[in-house]
């Protein structure tokens, strides 16, 4: 039912019957079923399950899809990827893309190098002993 509707029949119900319990138990329902957005956007690729949940139109499986998307098919590259996800479809992107957004995983400095994976610092070295190398032939 469209919560509109369950306020309006709240109010008959409490006008009629006189009782203001039924009206503050009609209002305190209302106003929980009402999720607020978040203040700031959430990052796709580090959000909890309880963050996610805090979307308009996200409840537990769609959150859950979505940390499950993300597990087995590595970050999310743009909002548009949401479009995967069963349930999500255009217009609920829509709604949802002031909510969201996609950053680079926080962990992107680590090069493979086919032998083994060094850290940024290990490649610049390696790169400036090679360009000396190479200056000196």
């Amino acid at each position: 039912m469209h919560p509109a509707g369950r306020f309006r029949i709240c109010a008959q119900a409490a006008a009629g019957l006189g009782l203001s319990a039924i009206w503050n138990f009609c209002c305190v329902g209302f106003s929980l079923a009402q999720k607020q957005p978040p203040k700031d956007p959430i990052d796709l690729n580090s959000a909890s399950l309880e963050q996610l949940e805090q979307l308009p139109g996200i409840g537990p499986s769609t959150a859950k899809a979505i940390v499950q998307f993300r597990e087995k098919s590595g970050p999310f590259e743009r909002v548009e990827d949401l479009l995967a996800i069963h349930g999500i479809s255009k217009k609920r992107l829509d709604k949802l893309r002031p909510y969201v957004v996609v950053r680079p995983p926080a962990h992107k400095s680590q090069i493979n190098t086919g032998a083994h994976s060094c850290g940024e610092a290990d490649f610049q070295i390696a790169r400036s002993q090679f360009l000396f190398c190479s200056v000196l032939s």
